[in-house]
C-alpha cells in the first residue's frame, strides 16, 4: 500500500529535488488538482502536497493520462472512489 501522507511544501520540494516554487508554480497554473495534489492546511499560511503524487506526477512527465492510475490509487485508498469490477464509484 502506498503511503498518501501530505507535507509541506519545502519538505516535499526537498525530497523531490525541486524548489518550492516549482510546486506553487504548478498549483497556480491548475496543473495539481486541490484536494488530490495539495491541500490548504487550515491556520496557518501554507500547503501541504502529497509527495507520493507528486513524484508520480514528475516522473509520467506532466502527463495526466499516465499519471491518472496513481490518483484513482489515492482516491481508492481514501475510501473516495469505490472500485466495482471494470468501473470506479465515487463516494460523496
Amino acid at each position: 500500500m502506498q503511503n498518501f501522507d501530505f507535507f509541506p511544501a519545502k519538505v516535499v520540494a526537498k525530497s523531490l529535488n525541486v524548489h518550492w516554487a516549482w510546486l506553487r508554480d504548478r498549483r497556480l497554473r491548475g496543473q495539481f488538482i486541490e484536494g488530490i495534489h495539495y491541500r490548504k492546511v487550515p491556520g496557518i499560511r501554507e500547503y501541504c502536497f502529497c509527495e507520493t503524487l507528486v513524484r508520480d506526477w514528475i516522473n509520467c512527465g506532466g502527463d495526466l493520462i499516465a499519471h491518472q492510475p496513481a490518483i484513482d490509487s489515492y482516491l481508492l485508498a481514501t475510501g473516495r472512489i469505490k472500485h466495482r469490477g471494470e468501473a470506479y464509484v465515487m463516494q460523496t
